[in-house]
């Protein structure tokens, strides 16, 4: 049997809220799931039983365009959600995103679909007049979210 691994550099995300930063995507940092414990009390010992799920961050780093228009979209929803000037500008909304491994052949091996998203950091951009050679800003941004669910390749029918 042939094994075919799994390619860091190959992949995309969809996030209908940040269209300015997709193609600037550099890294994703797919979210670490644990799995609580919780132990009920007996007269003899505690006995342990799974508990809720809990998710880590998802992590996405990003090259800044030069009019910051990418950087600016995820402050603005991020000012949306967290300090809005007015009711007007306050616009939560449920937003899923997904994170679409691909196979050496380019077709998609596996959908991970964030359901919930929201942006809960974003890095400020170091500028640094010592450098020799040109390097373009980067950018990080967090999320957190709600549910995690991964879909197979043959579910979606790719």
């Amino acid at each position: 049997m042939l094994l075919n691994f799994a390619s860091p550099i190959s992949f995309s995300f969809v996030c209908d809220k940040i269209p300015l930063t997709l193609p600037t995507i550099q890294q994703i940092s797919v979210p670490s799931i644990s799995l609580g414990n919780a132990s009920i009390p007996t007269p003899f010992t505690k006995i342990s039983q799974p508990g809720n799920i809990e998710y880590g961050d998802l992590s996405i780093s990003f090259k800044i365009l030069e009019d910051y228009s990418n950087y600016l979209e995820i402050v603005d929803w991020i000012n949306e959600l967290g300090h809005p000037e007015s009711l007007n500008q306050y616009k939560y909304q449920k937003i899923d995103a997904f994170i679409l491994p691909q196979t050496s052949t380019k077709k998609t091996a596996l959908r991970i679909k964030l359901e919930g998203i929201q942006p809960s950091n974003l890095t400020i951009p170091q500028y640094d007049v010592t450098l020799t050679e040109l390097l373009y800003l980067n950018a990080t941004v967090s999320f957190s979210f709600t549910s995690l669910k991964f879909i197979r390749a043959n579910d979606i029918g790719c």
